[in-house]
């Protein structure tokens, strides 16, 4: 009886000990994210001037909503470059970070605590890029991912010329 009580009292703290141990183990390595339809592969971006911006994001877990940051990279970025924040660590420029609702039947959110994605962005001034190829980037946040809720990230990138 007393094996069997001690059994029972340390099986909770087995079970938690596990469950941590588990969610350490999941892969949280950025993955394919939505598409970009703008700026299209090779699209020249001028400081200063405005470009079409429109990403359809990918919803990996199926969230109410979903969070996107876009960023400017010297170099084409890697799930290496995404930070377990989902920060891209190569970045030149940070655009924002913007909101989208997945469900029509979801309220909608305050746009100036999160902003839905402009149909444009304007092209920052980047010291010593003038003639080069940097990469057009987003980094997609997947919340509430299965078996545990944990949050994965999507990346996507395409080339465009700075000039």
């Amino acid at each position: 009886m007393r094996g069997l009580r001690k059994f029972i009292t340390t099986l909770p703290l087995l079970l938690a000990s596990t469950i941590v141990q588990a969610g350490v183990i999941v892969n949280r390595a950025a993955q394919p994210g939505g598409a970009i339809s703008k700026p299209t592969s090779g699209t020249t971006i001028s400081p200063g001037q405005a470009f079409d911006f429109a990403y359809t994001d990918r919803n990996a877990c199926h969230s109410g909503y979903s969070n996107f940051t876009v960023y400017l990279a010297a170099e084409e970025p890697t799930g290496d470059d995404v930070t377990s924040s989902g920060i891209l660590t190569n970045s030149l420029f940070l655009f924002g970070n913007y909101f989208v609702s997945n469900f029509d039947l979801l309220p909608p959110l305050d746009p100036v605590q999160f902003p839905p994605p402009p149909t444009s962005l304007i092209t920052p001034t980047l010291d010593g890029q003038d003639g080069k190829e940097v990469f057009f980037t987003v980094v997609e946040r997947f919340s509430g991912c299965p078996p545990e809720g944990h949050t994965e990230y999507g990346l996507s990138t395409v080339p465009v010329e700075y000039n």
